[in-house]
């Protein structure tokens, strides 16, 4: 099954989606923060619009890293809306903000 064909399935399930994220973050320590749309919690998503295809270039990465192994290949299933703390900061494949992202130390590490 393919990563597209997941998030189609998932995006019909009454979670909308969530299960996706709350086992990695339960792995990480993060339960609670991270993986779930929840009072409290930090509020980040990605919506995914699952029949968006692109094919992947340095130009639609928004990263310091410029490459890809990604590159030339076409994939399905891309973020029209990305949140951080609750703010728009990516909308329609354009930042709309810098993200200034926070290092989160998990269990065993040190910030």
């Amino acid at each position: 099954m393919t990563g597209a064909r997941r998030l189609q399935d998932a995006g019909r399930r009454p979670s909308g989606g969530t299960d996706l994220c709350a086992a990695p973050a339960a792995a990480f320590g993060f339960a609670g923060r991270k993986g779930t749309l929840a009072v409290g919690a930090d509020a980040d998503c990605v919506l995914i619009d699952p029949a968006l295809s692109r094919v992947v270039t340095p130009d639609l990465i928004h990263s310091k890293m410029k490459r890809t192994a990604l590159e030339g290949q076409r994939l399905s299933g891309w973020p029209v809306l990305t949140t951080l703390r609750g703010q728009v900061i990516a909308e329609n494949g354009a930042l709309v903000q810098s993200g200034g992202g926070r290092f989160l130390p998990g269990p065993g590490l040190k910030a």
